[in-house]
């Protein structure tokens, strides 16, 4: 006797539009992001040579390699989005993955950096 469960499954769990739109439209955000944080690299050479203290470089070494970390973030909340299994769930992850990306742009353009 063969037994057989039910279980309800989301129709639409093989949709991967999400995490293709927020995988393209968070490239140009972290491109941006790269530029900005080799800006700030770029000030710490003449930073260093005038003797600034030691928390202000430490700083803007945290500033220059933050593109860094979005980008590795924005690749973790992808892949987290492929392996859901449920369309909401890939929605949710693909909008954090675009807010991860547009993070740091947002911060340059809040602080007045670009101004």
């Amino acid at each position: 006797m063969e037994e057989f469960s039910k279980v309800r499954v989301d129709p639409h769990r093989n949709r991967l539009w999400p995490v293709v739109v927020a995988a393209l439209a968070s490239i140009p955000l972290l491109v941006v992001s790269v530029r900005f944080s080799l800006l700030a690299a770029d000030y710490m050479k003449p930073m260093v040579e005038l003797g600034v203290d030691f928390p202000v470089l430490a700083f803007m070494f945290f500033l220059s390699s933050a593109a860094w970390l979005a980008i590795g973030a924005v690749l973790i909340a992808l892949w987290v989005a492929i392996a859901r299994k449920t369309f909401k769930w890939r929605l949710v992850w693909s909008g954090i993955a675009l807010v991860v990306a547009g993070l740091l742009p947002l911060s340059w353009v809040f602080s007045g950096a670009l101004f």
